[in-house]
């Protein structure tokens, strides 16, 4: 899960209180009917469920058998008395119409996390349904090749919706702005991983509003993004898996903030979850410059590691004092 996830006060259920799948359990070879019938002895054991994952990975592909088409709406129906499910972390296909018929099942859910994924090597039609949860809070949506996660989520209802997070890596994702247009008013985390066209945050500002934590998870674009006024932290993850072809756009982002202090004049911390003050490893952070480090230090933007203890200088560019090590 993303960061911002565990560095928020939102009500997250524990894993080990979801009633989930176990790894082992791929059911590979598993003829269909043995499958449905496994599945089938779930329905109306759970009357005081209020968290349920089928096998979420966070990264759009499957680890375990995914339920049949049509499972998630017949099991909810199906519980005796059911309490509103307020969590569901699970796996589900584009064709799969038993997510829209269970809508009415879904409406006390606080946090979603889904992979979608597909079968077969054609890429889906982004779904029509208007999706409405009146009262979800957290987002997560994950697609892997050829499934693109925003276009079967951009469209829907979400008035509450504050935490966001999207790791797309089906090609580039073109509907993160629609995402932003649609449910990015109240947004206060948003966590980025994947593929992105790159003026997809030109115009963050607007879009979200109330922004307060960025997430940036890095593959083969790096997306320049501009500040609300809400903003207070910037988070990286993987820097060091940088390209070189990406180094100056990197290095571009870090000029336009502590070049621009009236326009990012709330930003007050950005942390490198790279760099780690514990373990082994090596030492040299070769990703940022001295002249934009110490620049930072001037505008009294704290820059930190995964664990929240400061940079120093000589930990820049291979200084033989450096004691961070980079994992």
């Amino acid at each position: 899960m993303p960061y911002l996830v565990h560095d928020t006060t939102h009500p997250s259920y524990p894993v080990s209180r979801h009633p989930c799948l176990p790894v082992f359990l791929t059911l590979t070879g598993v003829c269909p009917q043995v499958r449905l019938q496994w599945y089938n002895s779930l329905i109306g054991k759970f009357p005081n469920l209020h968290a349920l994952d089928t096998g979420f990975t966070g990264s759009g592909r499957t680890i375990t058998c995914p339920p049949y088409l049509g499972f998630l709406e017949k099991f909810l129906s199906g519980q005796p008395h059911a309490s509103p499910l307020q969590t569901y972390r699970g796996v589900l296909t584009p064709n799969d119409p038993s997510f829209v018929h269970a809508q009415r099942h879904l409406r006390g859910l606080h946090e979603l996390s889904i992979d979608i994924v597909t079968r077969g090597h054609n890429a889906p039609r982004a779904a029509v349904a208007v999706i409405r949860l009146p009262v979800l809070e957290l987002l997560t949506v994950a697609g892997y090749y050829p499934a693109s996660p925003l276009a079967w989520a951009s469209h829907w209802d979400l008035p509450r919706l504050r935490y966001l997070a999207v790791y797309s890596n089906e090609g580039d994702e073109y509907y993160l702005e629609n995402a932003l247009v649609n449910f990015g008013s109240k947004l206060t985390h948003l966590y980025l991983r994947g593929a992105f066209t790159p003026n997809s945050l030109v115009g963050l500002e607007s879009l979200c509003p109330n922004l307060v934590c960025l997430e940036m998870d890095w593959t083969d674009v790096f997306l320049s993004f501009s500040c609300p006024k809400t903003l207070r932290t910037v988070i990286f993850h993987n820097t060091a898996w940088l390209f070189h072809y990406l180094q100056p756009s990197f290095e571009r982002q870090l000029r336009k903030i502590h070049e621009n202090p009236k326009e990012w004049q709330g930003l007050r911390m950005i942390k490198d979850m790279t760099v780690t003050s514990t373990g082994e490893g090596g030492r040299l952070i070769r990703w940022w410059t001295k002249e934009d480090f110490q620049a930072m230090q001037r505008r009294g933007i704290s820059v930190v590691d995964r664990e929240g203890k400061p940079l120093r200088v000589g930990d820049i560019k291979g200084d033989s004092g450096a004691d961070y090590p980079v994992t």
